[in-house]
């Protein structure tokens, strides 16, 4: 569920965009190792899949730190367990 949320408000913005930035947005984006093509996708993509889902993915990476390290996790969508537990 909050992937999802995450990923409608990720995007939302970029989508209803208007102006010379949203067309922007559209124009293919090319990836590529030398002068062989891996993948290529409208720059909106390429923002959503390379950028949010990295940070939605250290986010992650950041709250079982704190876990293993006994550190009370803050609230990164919402109050964490942490945060209820202490009432």
């Amino acid at each position: 569920l909050m992937t999802a949320l995450s990923f409608i408000l990720g995007v939302l913005p970029l989508v209803l965009a208007t102006g010379a930035g949203a067309a922007a947005l559209q124009v293919p984006w090319t990836l590529r190792t030398g002068s062989e093509v891996v993948f290529t996708l409208p720059r909106l993509a390429v923002v959503r899949t390379m950028i949010l889902n990295h940070l939605i993915h250290h986010r992650g990476q950041l709250t079982v730190y704190l876990r293993m390290t006994g550190t009370p996790v803050p609230g990164l969508y919402g109050p964490s367990a942490d945060e209820l537990a202490a009432g």
